[in-house]
């Protein structure tokens, strides 16, 4: 887990890394490998209003939750600022599943927040992971028809690997 203390750059401190790896490596495409990147909205309105202002042309992805990208304005600003691709952790199909590992999440905000990544121009991954709790061949079955409906750019299924100490 990512622990309970999030601490992050300001987003001039992003950007000024973006400018410096794009102006003195050559750098124009990264990924932000950070599970929290859209925690802040504001920030990523920000980070994207930055990359802008500056003209600065690189091309990125993050990760994000369907929560965060339910704002009708975030997808096109991040678009502009160059992002490329959003990685979503969808879980399963199963309406009771999904509800369960991501509370208040439900299949019709999966549907509306992938379409509205994609209308912006933005490939959408959906991640999705076979034998979490309650999993049986219905729900599994139910997870994969429901990644041909959404129509993701890309996809991935992975098994549940349970740690000690976890539920």
């Amino acid at each position: 887990t990512e622990g309970v203390t999030y601490r992050r750059m300001s987003y001039t401190r992003v950007v000024d890394e973006l400018a410096h790896m794009n102006a003195t490596h050559g750098i124009n495409q990264i990924e932000f490998y950070d599970p929290l990147f859209t925690l802040d909205t504001q920030r990523v309105f920000d980070v994207c209003a930055e990359i802008v202002r500056r003209g600065l042309r690189v091309t990125w992805g993050c990760s994000s939750t369907i929560h965060k990208m339910r704002n009708a304005e975030l997808a096109p600003r991040m678009y502009e600022a160059g992002c490329r691709n959003i990685f979503f952790g969808i879980e399963s199909g199963n309406r009771d599943i999904m509800a369960n590992i991501k509370a208040g999440m439900t299949p019709e905000m999966v549907r509306e927040v992938v379409r509205k990544t994609q209308a912006a121009g933005i490939r959408a991954h959906c991640s999705f992971v076979f034998g979490l709790e309650g999993d049986t061949e219905a729900t599994v079955e139910e997870s994969i028809q429901f990644a041909l409906e959404l129509n993701p750019d890309t996809v991935s299924f992975s098994v549940a690997q349970p740690y000690p100490g976890t539920k």
